[in-house]
């Protein structure tokens, strides 16, 4: 990740960053600098050149505002962890999610009456393509039913072409 800088200035430039965390604003030089005290006392680390220690700072001390304000650094480090992590997805169709979202419209129904609608779609993560969507009067786990239907002999890049319509007839069992 580091390319061929070793691995002990590297620890060492991450503890001089987690030093400047909570002091005064430091500038990119002070923590090199510090980096190098860091390392004194091991004769054995090579030093990389200078040209590759603020390469290595930008990478380390990205988005955590050492170089910037002390409030803004303090309060980036005081952030709790976030609970949710990203899934890996390696083919299409192997993670889909789908969400449901009230639109802010009045819609006259085929009865006369007036209401309101909601579009339920499914998105394949791998892809980020929409795989399914369904406009409804109403939002019922029935209508996400719909989308994941299982119908014989279908691929899940056809889902989008063979989306109920009203009036529709359902598909022949086998």
């Amino acid at each position: 990740m580091f390319g061929r800088v070793d691995d002990r200035v590297v620890a060492a430039m991450r503890t001089a960053i987690e030093e400047a965390t909570d002091a005064s604003s430091r500038t990119a030089g002070f923590i090199l600098w510090r980096t190098e005290q860091i390392l004194a006392a091991d004769a054995e680390v090579a030093m990389p050149s200078r040209r590759t220690l603020y390469r290595l700072f930008d990478k380390l001390a990205h988005g955590r505002h050492i170089t910037g304000s002390v409030r803004a650094r303090q309060s980036l480090a005081a952030r709790p962890e976030g609970p949710f992590s990203q899934a890996l997805v390696a083919a299409p169709g192997e993670l889909m999610q789908i969400d449901s979202t009230p639109l802010d419209v009045l819609v006259r129904f085929d009865d006369g009456t007036a209401g309101r609608v909601e579009l339920t779609g499914m998105v394949d993560v791998a892809t980020r393509t929409i795989a399914a969507a369904v406009l409804r009067p109403t939002a019922k786990a029935v209508d996400a039913g719909v989308l994941l239907r299982p119908r014989q002999g279908v691929h899940v890049s056809d889902v989008p072409r063979l989306l109920p319509l009203p009036g529709d007839q359902p598909p022949a069992g086998p």
